[in-house]
């Protein structure tokens, strides 16, 4: 591939830079440290690879060398270098030829290489590299990663037929001795990117033989003459631990060609451990189960996995993850299980231990090869994240109960009153005392269903209820066989089978043990602690567990416990009754979407239109003073919808726009990688669908509805009876095997293709085909809206279900109103503490104000894998080329800071414009301390709050911006003691050490201190 500028001749001399290069104006100190680092490197180089081989970051070098580039100009008068279509002209070929790195090679941000042109490397002999710094840190020296493309060199066979490989030598770098690993660069779903191979260079200089070319592709005769080391094999590595995702978590940068490991990637190679959440492995091993039995039933399926997790769900083990360390702990569960179930049915102990024992091994071979073993992972405990969140939740009920006690209680007990005549009831007894009273318990439709059930199949319902009350077997498979038996006597298109459903009858028959479920605020508890939702059919379960955390805590809270006794004087007052009407009322009916914790809406109205004005807001401020309380509130002061997130220095585009995720092992154990949009396109996604809808008249929206709940039928009808099997026009057989709603994809088998016998379609595209009400004649429609030459392979298949849901679709008959448009606020806390290029890629140029909508349109990263229109395009309607983005009009950032943080840097003047910045004092807030609820505590701590901060203040070399916020004083909630006691412990345990970290680096710091520790304790009271 020819450079870039190679053609380029700026018309200075070699004599011209033999005396630039010695203008300490012109080459700065700096800019020499660049020249070196990358001479060192090579040929050539990226930013990214300077950055991850010598320390700073990519923006550090780009921007030497453009404004070295300027400097020359400047200078010398010479030619200015053209400007390329689809690039901004620059400074930087008058030293550097430049190319694309290719585009196939799995990279973050190294796209562009760069090599110094000869005249300059020649000039750069005259300079003493010796007084420059190499590298800003320690590196392993004799440690590789070398970059592979199997499409080019097929390692997988040279390493399978023979125990060494010949690579090529890369120059004189690498010794004998040396240790390589090899990364696989290639993406794609059979040949998943990552660490691969471990060897050893055991021979170097070795002339290049044909033989050494049998493994190259015939089209790469590059390497044909060069001279090769020879690398043993010591290690082979299969699990996912290995995985692109998981290394660059460790700050491992995909190379071009070669660099040193770095030791903490070396660490997490030998030591580390993936760290993931319960959830996540559920979720993982239920994909892997879906796939090697695709004939499985939703309910054959959830069978198995509670089957799994029998021992963890019904707490017979206190270390469930310790049972996969070794097969000798795994022996240990099957006694165990046998003493459980022999006290429970000894009839069938013997035969259901051998089955559990059986699905746990499954779990542990899953374990082993998915990951490398259980060593290989770390599981967080999501309950301290969602303890704190809960806390919050009941501090705002109490706070919320006594001056609205109608919405909070009020209008609930009738929920006590159900649930307490219900007691002693049989489960026939209990679904007609439901159905009788009319009950908001069940949703009207699955009452009256219900009730028609419960005349015409009394005694089958009967025996329904007794098994789901059967506490010996596991709940999720009594909750699922539910809705299996229920769909039996099904008289009506909708049945009470629901999660809903069975939660209510549960409560109702041991309220002490079972909540009332409902799907609504059962998401927005999800959102609002920050954990994924379950899928359909899980979410129950996913839901009592967190409720168990939550109950605990109720329970603690003696108040609280009291004055719900009060209010239910006459009725039980099950602790699980008291947590869901909690979050029915945080979530449903006050009204209020956050903590009230601020005193009037009025305080939040100015940054609302500041918001509202700018688009993108930075609050600022000191520690605690409440920015992210803020932030969230500003959004509910806007009515919008939100999302919350916090920044990180391990977090990347991946994370935050969209990037590849390895997905469960094949049938063959091949794990492959799938594209997965990142959290804020999700919700920029979300905007979007909002502004569409909001803009179609009443008669498209039934139209719209009407496809949509066609469309549902018939997925659902494929995925729950017989009737799933279709065929295209050219006679191939296909079937639907899921409907993933978080993705909104169909995902389907096609048995008599072996090349692909899988396909994901979207369901977007489904709905647009629909619409435009094509796919009637014949496959060639689909190519021709596209204003495509030739017809995909998804046509075919597109053709077909458009087909099939188009002959039945659906008459809407109730009225449909006009959908309202929303703002949707996106609030990153923490703003400072990622990589903003790294993080927003080329959404820097979307997130600009002036850029929102159309003209902000970008192609995304991986905007190459689209085959088919994404919502962006067919808003843009783009049919050719795919993969747009943009920031819609009607999504809004909030950004939060502490930008006194020595640990993190400060964000660039670029990024810095985009947004509108605002201080928030340690003042503004001072009303959080209501959270301490004892008015003593609370005055107190706003006096020493004052005293401190007005001593910050008069410190040297600090100010009011190190002033500490309310939130710190909120930590009084965790001490215990008397007055003194409490406010002692919060000084040692949180302020002191944030006060030495102001003051590091001073030689007067002790005496600092000393007197900082004298305004917080003085006991003169602030009037």
């Amino acid at each position: 591939m020819k450079w870039l500028y190679e053609d380029f001749d700026s018309g200075l001399t070699q004599e011209q830079w033999n005396t630039l290069v010695q203008d300490k104006a012109i080459f700065t100190e700096d800019c020499l440290e660049a020249f070196y680092r990358m001479l060192d490197f090579g040929e050539s180089a990226t930013c990214t690879q300077l950055a991850y081989e010598y320390g700073n970051n990519a923006q550090h070098y780009s921007g030497i060398m453009t404004k070295l580039g300027e400097r020359i100009l400047k200078k010398t008068n010479c030619k200015e270098p053209p400007a390329i279509k689809d690039r901004e002209n620059s400074f930087w070929p008058i030293i550097f030829v430049g190319k694309d790195v290719d585009p196939s090679l799995v990279t973050i941000e190294g796209k562009f290489s760069w090599k110094i042109r000869d005249e300059l490397k020649q000039a750069l002999k005259s300079i003493d590299f010796s007084k420059y710094k190499l590298r800003e840190k320690e590196i392993l020296a004799n440690e590789w990663v070398f970059s592979c493309n199997p499409k080019k060199y097929d390692v997988f066979s040279a390493f399978k037929e023979q125990p060494t490989v010949k690579w090529k030598q890369y120059e004189s770098k690498v010794k004998v001795g040396d240790i390589v690993y090899i990364y696989i660069s290639k993406k794609d779903a059979k040949i998943p990117a990552g660490l691969k191979y471990k060897c050893e260079v055991i021979a170097t200089g070795i002339k290049s033989d044909p033989e050494d070319l049998k493994y190259y592709a015939k089209t790469d005769d590059k390497h044909s003459d060069a001279i090769r080391m020879e690398l043993k094999l010591l290690e082979t590595f299969e699990s996912v631990k290995y995985s692109y995702d998981n290394l660059t978590t460790k700050g491992f940068i995909a190379p071009q060609g070669y660099c040193h490991l770095k030791p903490e990637v070396k660490e997490f190679i030998e030591n580390g451990r993936i760290l993931i959440t319960e959830n996540e492995i559920r979720e993982t091993y239920k994909t892997e189960l879906q796939k090697k039995n695709p004939g499985w039933s939703r309910q054959t399926l959830a069978t198995h996995m509670s089957d799994s997790f029998f021992m963890k769900n019904n707490n017979l083990v206190s270390d469930f993850w310790g049972l996969f360390d070794s097969d000798n702990n795994l022996e240990k569960a099957k006694t165990i299980l046998k003493t459980y179930l022999e006290s429970i049915k000894p009839s069938t102990a013997l035969k259901r231990t051998t089955g559990y024992y059986n699905e746990i091994k499954t779990l542990k071979s899953f374990i082993d090869k998915y990951y490398g073993g259980i060593k290989n992972l770390s599981i967080t405990d999501e309950s301290k994240l969602i303890k704190e969140k809960l806390l919050h939740i009941i501090n705002w009920y109490k706070d919320f109960l006594k001056d609205n006690r109608e919405v909070a209680f009020d209008n609930e007990k009738y929920k006590w009153k159900e649930l307490t005549e219900c007691q002693n009831l049989t489960g026939i007894e209990i679904a007609k005392y439901l159905v009788k009273d009319k009950t908001n318990l069940l949703e009207n439709l699955s009452r009256v269903v219900l009730g028609e059930l419960c005349e015409s199949n009394p005694d089958d319902i009967s025996v329904i209820l007794d098994k789901l009350f059967d506490s010996n077997e596991d709940l999720h498979k009594r909750v699922n066989n539910f809705e299996v038996d229920i769909e039996r006597l099904k008289t009506a298109s909708r049945i009470p089978n629901d999660e809903r459903s069975a939660s209510v009858l549960l409560a109702c028959y041991r309220p002490d043990e079972y909540p009332i479920f409902k799907a609504t605020f059962y998401e927005e508890l999800c959102k609002y602690i920050g954990i994924k939702m379950c899928a359909k059919g899980d979410k129950y379960i996913h839901y009592i567990e967190i409720m168990k955390i939550f109950v605990d805590l109720i329970k603690q809270d003696k108040i609280l416990i009291e004055k719900m006794n009060e209010l239910t004087i006459g009725f039980i007052n099950p602790v699980n009754l008291i947590a869901q009407n909690i979050l029915y009322v945080r979530f449903e009916s006050s009204g209020v979407n956050g903590d009230e914790i601020m005193e009037t809406n009025a305080e939040y109205e100015k940054y609302k239109k500041l918001l509202e004005s700018s688009k993108n807001l930075v609050l600022t401020g000191a520690p605690g003073t409440g920015k992210s309380f803020m932030a969230t509130k500003i959004a509910k002061e806007m009515q919008a919808e939100y999302e919350f997130v916090q920044f990180h220095p391990s977090y990347d585009y991946t994370d935050f726009v969209e990037g590849l995720r390895p997905t469960a092992p094949d049938q063959n154990g091949n794990i492959g990688f799938k594209k997965v949009n990142g959290v804020f396109k999700d919700f920029c996604i979300r905007a979007l669908q909002n502004l569409i809808e909001s803009s179609k008249s009443e008669e498209q929206l039934a139209k719209d509805k009407s496809i949509k709940e066609s469309a549902a039928d018939f997925i659902n009808t494929a995925l729950t009876t017989e009737q799933n099997k279709f065929t295209t026009k050219t006679g191939n057989e296909f079937s639907i095997v899921n409907l993933n709603e978080d993705t909104n994809e169909v995902e389907i088998s096609i048995p008599s293709n072996a090349k692909t016998p899988e396909l994901t379609l979207k369901l977007d595209v489904i709905y647009e085909l629909l619409e435009k009400d094509l796919c009637k004649e014949n496959v060639s429609e689909i190519k021709n809206y596209y204003g495509r030459i030739h017809n995909r392979q998804e046509d075919s298949y597109y053709f077909a279900i458009c087909s099939e849901i188009g002959k039945k679709l659906k008459k809407v008959n109730a009225p449909v109103t006009k959908v309202e448009q929303k703002k949707y606020v996106f609030i990153i806390d923490e703003i400072n503490r990622g990589e903003a290029s790294k993080i927003f890629g080329e959404l820097f140029y979307s997130i600009d104000p002036g850029y929102r909508g159309r003209k902000g349109k970008v192609f995304t990263q991986y905007a190459n894998m689209e085959t088919m229109p994404n919502l962006f395009d067919t808003y843009l309607g783009e049919k050719q080329k795919f993969g747009h983005f943009f920031v819609p009009e009607n999504v809004y950032i909030i950004g939060t800071m502490n930008d006194i943080d020595r640990s993190v840097e400060s964000m660039d003047f670029a990024f810095r414009r985009r947004f509108r910045w605002e201080e928030i004092s340690a003042t503004q807030n001072i009303k959080m301390l209501k959270e301490l609820e004892d008015p003593t505590l609370q005055a107190e701590a706003e006096r020493r709050m004052t005293n401190l901060n007005n001593e910050i203040s008069n410190t040297p070399e600090l100010s009011s911006a190190y002033n500490i916020g309310p939130a710190y004083f909120l930590k009084l909630k965790e001490t215990q003691g008397d007055l003194n006691e409490r406010f002692k412990a919060l000084w040692d345990g949180h302020l002191v050490s944030l006060l030495r970290e102001y003051l590091r680096g001073r030689s007067d710091i002790q005496s600092r201190l000393e007197t900082l520790e004298a305004a917080y304790y003085k006991e003169d009271s602030v009037d």
